[in-house]
């Protein structure tokens, strides 16, 4: 379902609240580790579109998602860090 924000600000909510969920999930896994495993599975997600009618992979989807994980990862690790 679509909402009326721009569709990169969608991906990078979606992106930033599974890697904050991630970071509180795995505390012992490096940050930098749920960032890049997320950034590749945007842009595989991506060049998977290729394949389905209708859709168009895009840099752009890839890039707001990227900046999602590490806008939701870091202030996760930021506020874990704080509250210690």
């Amino acid at each position: 379902m679509r909402t009326p924000a721009p569709p990169g600000l969608e991906h990078a909510i979606a992106y930033a609240g599974t890697a904050g969920l991630l970071v509180l999930a795995y505390p012992v896994q490096p940050v930098w580790l749920i960032i890049g495993s997320l950034s590749a599975y945007s842009g595989l997600m991506e060049l998977l579109q290729t394949f389905s009618p209708g859709r168009h992979p895009g840099l752009d989807g890839m890039l707001w998602s990227s900046a999602g994980a590490i806008l939701g990862s870091l202030l996760v690790a930021l506020l874990r860090f704080r509250m210690r």
